[in-house]
């Protein structure tokens, strides 16, 4: 593709993102790519780099477009995405502004040319004195500097210590982690044969004993290997809060807010196909999904998923298991702070009102999923995000309600370096996604 069809094909996702509906970019770029044989995988990588770039930089580039234009930008306007892409063309990329106009009108694939405004904003950019740098301007707020809004920024600068590193570090792009499928596959071998087999650089993850980590973005599904289930994509943070259940066989095992089946995969290995596993949620194209990744994992001890959404299957549960589960993980829906770094949209796309909404489901799901765990039986709540409104106050909070619950620190089960009282994975900390996991134990009596 001409380099000029590349940033037409970005400004077309990122239009469609900045709409009202603020789709996931994952999506956006995966309906834009779909079908269209003519995108090799080369001018993909190109297209989604440019498109997280622009999303990962927002916040500034929404400061230097209208600082520099003086124009009032908002989402929803016609431009509102080509100001935003031709700002990071000019102050990342460092492109002249001769060489953002050649992206403009001077191919039959290009969008057409720029207007005066967008042109204009392009010479200012270049000519601007960065006082301090572009991400960091004297006249920026700090809200502005930590690439934030101001609501989500004061919430931010509470929660964690070094927020500085925490922005730094989700500008870069989150590494490719695998989780080795130990019912069907060792990862010293597996490693030696990947790494032999296509020439990746791959290395054992850090904390994660069944971990293997890229260097970069491969073709993974098309793989052999990943066709005979002998591995998922998975981050090492993911993975090692799934060990934190320490699934045992011909144990009741709930996974309450199931999604894809991503951790119910980690923790299936270790029970040997021996006991109940059972996978709950509420969206059942994602239950449908996971089906097919436990068939592929050679997953046989696997309940049907349950749509808690359906009547019967919400009764199903509630009834049969009611005190009877040994172990309930709750993987809560969450702001994702702690996923910024491979989910860029999330930050941009979370409002106030929506992260109040989403304490009052955490809660509500977590009281919801007590009453599986039998007595003896542990309740494993967690979160992708390092916002402690939706992590340590959740659990304070539900202990208060629930003396017959009590809180197992999380050191007594891993002596990993993230484990204190709590789980906690930092990506500026532990080059992982952030995540929080709390260990409550249901009383005997």
């Amino acid at each position: 593709m001409h380099p000029a069809a590349h940033i037409a094909t970005a400004a077309q996702v990122l239009s469609q993102f900045y709409a009202a509906d603020n789709q996931p970019i994952d999506a956006l770029l995966h309906r834009t790519f779909k079908g269209k044989r003519f995108i090799g995988a080369k001018d993909k990588k190109a297209i989604a780099s440019r498109v997280y770039g622009v999303v990962r930089h927002h916040y500034w580039l929404l400061w230097w477009a209208q600082h520099s234009t003086g124009a009032s930008l908002y989402e929803g306007q016609a431009d509102f995405a080509l100001h935003l892409l031709v700002t990071y063309l000019t102050l990342h990329e460092k492109k002249s502004p001769g060489e953002v106009n050649n992206f403009f009108g001077t191919h039959e694939y290009a969008l057409p040319p720029l207007h005066k405004q967008l042109r204009r904003l392009a010479e200012e950019l270049w000519n601007h004195p960065k006082h301090g740098g572009w991400k960091n301007h004297k006249d920026m707020d700090a809200a502005t500097k930590s690439n934030m809004a101001p609501w989500l920024f004061h919430k931010m600068q509470a929660n964690v210590d070094e927020l500085p590193c925490f922005t730094a570090k989700n500008l870069e792009e989150a590494p490719v982690d695998l989780r080795v499928n130990t019912a069907k596959a060792n990862r010293e071998k597996l490693l030696h044969a990947l790494n032999q087999k296509y020439k990746w650089k791959a290395e054992k993850t850090p904390f994660s004993p069944c971990g293997i980590r890229l260097p970069e973005r491969v073709a993974l599904q098309t793989t052999s290997e990943f066709k005979d289930g002998l591995f998922e994509v998975q981050d090492e943070g993911s993975q090692l809060l799934a060990q934190l259940v320490n699934a045992q066989p011909g144990e009741r095992i709930v996974d309450f807010c199931a999604g894809g089946g991503g951790k119910s995969l980690a923790m299936a290995p270790t029970m040997k196909n021996k006991g109940m596993l059972v996978l709950c949620d509420i969206n059942s194209r994602r239950l449908e999904n996971a089906s097919k990744r436990l068939k592929r994992a050679g997953v046989h001890h696997a309940h049907k998923p349950i749509d808690l959404t359906k009547t019967d299957d919400e009764r199903w549960l509630f009834k049969t298991l009611k005190h009877k589960a040994n172990k309930v993980l709750v993987d809560a829906p969450c702001s994702g702070s702690g996923t910024w770094r491979r989910n860029p949209d999330l930050k941009i796309r979370l409002t106030a009102p929506q992260f109040k909404s989403i304490l009052s489901d955490q809660a509500n799901i977590l009281k919801r999923a007590a009453t599986l765990v039998k007595p003896g039986g542990l309740l494993v709540y967690a979160t992708c995000s390092v916002i402690q409104e939706e992590n340590e106050s959740q659990v304070q909070a539900f202990l208060k309600d629930h003396p017959h619950f009590e809180l197992q620190q999380a050191n007594t089960v891993s002596p990993l370096p993230m484990c204190d009282i709590y789980f906690k994975a930092l990506p500026h900390e532990h080059n992982m996604d952030g995540f929080f996991g709390a260990i409550l134990k249901r009383k005997e009596t």
